[in-house]
Parts: structure tokens; C-alpha cells; sequence
């Protein structure tokens, strides 16, 4: 069966609002081979924003793209209409933003920033989850009658790459049992549904509002362009910022001329930001960029903001990496993958 295998993680809907005649964008690239490679580089929307198999994953042996179908089908096609909308002007709905939020949402955490950030997270966190989730199960199954019918397994849950296995070591009557995972693309994919299935929902408890640029200025985006941002000072302040946190901010820029800002248990009337801050959104949106800057015009003094690494070793090693992301998941993780769910024969 024939798949999607250029996976857009900044939607080419979503760029056409920074591009010459809806076909290309400037782009500013923050890892370059060598100094000879142009600050700005005009890039076709097709060909931009894209990882080969980002999304790919394998259940029972098969290559499915039902993650990119999902982001299609459920975050980027519905919010078409409410994006344009909100670009040109015009209030949104309930259920209009609604869809919009799901797709910044989406924007959030389908970028290969947010998979890496969650990484190091993810380490450090998920053995204690899995520790209190094996407890919880101890107890569950020992007020199971013999012979009950396991319960089913979601689809989101397999996409997770779990094994669990029988140890034969025994306390009294009780006998352990091991569970195995792999810190990768699967759990991200499976983070991705679940994120976009239900937590994204508490965006919606925001009072959100879409605020212009000032005149003669104008907003970029990058290929990170969701920020999550704790603000204390001009020269204190992070991108660690969560989607519920109070008086945590969260800006998303809708085109060179818009961006949807919310600040977490407080409201915002004004149409523009001041002069101040307006200059400060823009700055962070070029430092909040992960590997790409993207705008309607180049930036003269991006640099000063956030300057390029200019190092052939770190770029052949990150092409090296991307060209095997695949290859490495079927290699580690498609074992995992096969066996995301308890083997009924092994536990009558």
C-alpha cells in the first residue's frame, strides 16, 4: 500500500501566508556546512519544513503513515478556514477556535524541537510512571477472575513501543513480570495522538486574541513557530512554559501581520502590542527557531538576534541522523512495536 512519506512538520497551508505567490518563503538556515551559504534562501513550500518517514511507524510488520493521515485529517484540513479568518480579521466561532487550537497544538508538538526537548524529559520521568502503572495493574489483576477476557488495546496505546514479559521469578504466588521500552520515535508518535486527541483541550479554557503588527513591522515564523513563554524581565526569560500555567504566555504567529497570543488566567483587549514589546515578540520568534527562520522578506539584522552555527561536522552529522531516523526505529524499535500488547497465551 502506498504511504505519505514527506511528512511536513510546518504545514505548507500554514507557510503560504509568509510566501511570494503562495510558492516560496525566505528562509534563514541556523546550521550551515560553511560560511558561503547565503544568510536567506528562497524555498518552495513543497520542499521546506519536511523530514522523509518522520511519521512513518510500523504496527505488525507493515509501514503505515496514520500519524500524518491524522495531523491531515483531524489538525491541518479543519483549520483551513479558521485560520484564514483569523489572518483576514474576522471573529471566530466557538467551535472556529476550537479547531485553530488544535492545530497550534499541533504545531507544538509534531516539530522535531519538541520531540527532542521531550526526550531528555522522558528519561528522567517515565520509569517512576512505569513503576506506579505495574503497582496499580498488581493490584487490578489479583480481583480478576481466572479465564476473564483481557481488556483491548486502543490504537493510541499501540503505538507505544512496549514489551512486557513473563520473568519466571516467583514471591509465593505472585510472579514478576518485565516491562521494556525504548525512549524514541514511538513514544513521540504515541505523545503526538495523545496530546491532539484530548490534553490539547486546555487551550480552550484561554482567553485567546489575535493581535496585529505594528506599522512597518511585520512577524516572522520559524520551524518551532508555537512559544510557550515565562516571562520575567527583557533579559529574563524562557521558552519552558506549559499549556496550563498560570500567567505563562503562549504567541503563535498566523502570518507577517498577525500572531494569536494568550497569557494564561488574564485577558488581552489591545489590537497591537506596544512599541516595545512588538520588537521583543519578533526577537523571540527568531531565537525560539530550532533550525529554520522563515519570512515573507529577509531580515537584515537577524544575526544580531540569533547568529548561525557555521560547522560542516555538526551538519553532516545532523543529515546523517535524519537520513537514518527511520532506518533506526525499524532497526530498535519495530520488535517493540510487535509486542505493545500483552500475549493472551502467555497469561491464562
Amino acid at each position: 500500500m502506498s504511504i505519505t512519506r514527506n511528512n511536513h512538520f510546518v504545514p505548507q497551508m500554514y507557510l503560504k501566508s509568509w510566501a511570494h505567490n503562495n510558492k516560496r518563503v525566505w528562509a534563514y538556515n541556523l546550521l550551515v556546512p560553511h560560511p558561503n551559504v547565503p544568510n536567506w534562501k528562497e524555498e518552495s513550500l513543497k520542499n521546506t519544513g519536511f523530514r522523509t518517514d518522520l511519521y512513518t511507524h510500523i504496527k505488525d510488520n507493515e509501514e503505515l503513515d496514520e500519524i500524518e493521515r491524522f495531523l491531515a485529517q483531524e489538525c491541518e484540513t479543519p483549520a483551513d478556514v479558521p485560520l484564514r479568518k483569523a489572518i483576514s480579521g474576522n471573529s471566530l466561532t466557538k467551535e472556529e477556535l476550537s479547531i485553530l487550537l488544535r492545530f497550534v497544538a499541533a504545531q507544538c508538538v509534531r516539530t522535531p524541537s519538541w520531540y527532542l526537548k521531550q526526550v531528555e524529559t522522558w528519561k528522567s520521568t517515565l520509569p517512576p510512571v512505569f513503576d506506579k502503572t505495574l503497582l496499580d495493574l498488581s493490584k487490578k489483576l489479583e480481583t480478576i477472575r481466572p479465564n476473564t477476557p483481557l481488556p483491548s488495546v486502543s490504537s493510541e496505546a499501540t503505538l507505544l513501543p512496549l514489551k512486557v514479559s513473563r520473568t519466571g521469578v516467583k514471591t509465593g504466588d505472585k510472579e514478576f513480570i518485565k516491562v521494556e521500552s525504548i525512549v524514541g520515535k514511538g513514544m513521540w508518535l504515541f505523545a503526538i495522538k495523545h496530546f491532539l486527541t484530548d490534553t490539547y483541550k486546555v487551550l480552550e479554557q484561554h482567553t485567546w486574541k489575535v493581535v496585529n503588527s505594528l506599522p512597518g513591522t511585520f512577524f516572522p515564523t520559524s520551524d518551532d513557530p508555537v512559544i510557550c513563554l515565562n516571562y520575567y524581565d527583557k533579559d529574563d526569560y524562557d521558552f519552558n512554559g506549559g499549556w496550563g500555567k498560570s500567567g505563562g504566555e503562549i504567541l503563535f504567529p498566523l502570518s507577517p501581520s498577525k500572531i494569536l497570543y494568550t497569557q494564561i488566567g488574564s485577558e488581552y483587549h489591545d489590537n497591537h502590542f506596544p512599541p516595545h514589546v512588538n520588537t521583543m515578540i519578533i526577537k523571540m520568534i527568531i531565537e525560539h527557531a530550532h533550525r529554520k527562520v522563515y519570512s515573507y522578506k529577509p531580515i537584515r539584522s537577524i544575526s544580531n538576534i540569533h547568529s548561525r552555527t557555521v560547522d560542516s561536522a555538526i551538519f553532516e552529522h545532523e543529515r546523517k541522523q535524519l537520513e537514518e531516523w527511520h532506518s533506526l526505529y525499524k532497526r530498535f524499535e519495530s520488535d517493540y512495536m510487535n509486542k505493545s500488547h500483552i500475549l493472551k497465551n502467555e497469561w491464562k
